[in-house]
């Protein structure tokens, strides 16, 4: 299966939830396959994750599987026994390929990203984990916006622009309460978008009173607040790396608060 993921092409042989069908012939730059991995020795290993360098480490998630990934371009799966396809996929869009995008050198950040019809250009929402960046999400893509990324997004700079990218094909959702299972619910082919670029992030706040616009270290502190998995940084030693690259994407981005509860779509 060949798609395309956060900018890259991937071909894999696990179901890449929210991954965009990518056209044939391109080279991928990632592969993805089910095996077992050689033996290997780490030199740090914290809660799930382990580590010999950028080039080779691992995520183990409990009754699910192994992801090791390799020489950056390329991750392993080793399966448990018996464990359910879904979590497998879920686990790998989560968590494994955010840490190999940072063992690449890319940004990733816990964000989702659309692009409206009337703008030409696209809008991010950042926020924890239940602010309600899928929510939003869902309902732009109702109203007709496309999709780029749910939960988490790559961010780079080309051409003076800030380039969002990530997985666009669908969104994570509860279909009635907190208690259901998220499931994914698939976006439109002619509402997803390989990468876009961005201009405006709402960092959605549970404790916003009014909007409010974020400038200088304020807005640095952001976005390294609301970096994705970012304890793979620590393990690989690379945290002060993306400092002055995410602070340039924060000078060219407008970020505004906004309360995490409320719908800003209207407004921005």
């Amino acid at each position: 299966m060949l798609c395309t993921a956060f900018g890259l092409y991937f071909r894999t042989e696990c179901a890449l939830p929210g991954g965009m069908p990518a056209r044939e012939g391109v080279t991928p730059d990632v592969e993805i396959v089910f095996g077992v991995p050689r033996p290997w020795a780490e030199t740090v290993a914290w809660g799930p994750y382990r580590v010999r360098d950028a080039d080779l480490f691992e995520f183990v998630m409990p009754d699910v599987a192994r992801y090791t990934i390799v020489d950056r371009n390329r991750v392993i799966i080793t399966p448990v026994d018996g464990a359910d396809v879904a979590p497998i996929g879920e686990m790998l869009v989560a968590t494994v390929l955010p840490s190999l995008l940072w063992a690449r050198g890319e940004v990733v950040l816990h964000a989702s990203a659309i692009a409206r019809q009337d703008r030409d250009v696209g809008l991010l929402f950042m926020g924890a984990s239940g602010s309600g960046k899928s929510t939003r999400l869902q309902r732009a893509v109702g109203r007709g916006a496309r999709a780029i990324a749910d939960d988490s997004v790559r961010l780079h700079i080309r051409d003076g622009a800030v380039i969002a990218s990530g997985l666009p094909g669908g969104f994570f959702a509860r279909p009635h309460d907190m208690t259901d299972r998220r499931t994914l619910i698939p976006v439109p082919l002619n509402q997803q978008l390989e990468e876009f670029p961005v201009r405006t992030v709402l960092m959605l706040e549970m404790d916003a009173k009014a909007a409010r616009r974020l400038t200088g270290l304020e807005a640095l502190a952001g976005l390294l607040r609301h970096r994705h998995r970012p304890r793979i940084l620590k393990l690989l030693g690379t945290e002060a790396n993306f400092i002055g690259t995410i602070g340039e994407i924060a000078t060219r981005l407008r970020a505004v608060t906004v309360g995490a509860r409320k719908d800003s779509l209207c407004a921005y």
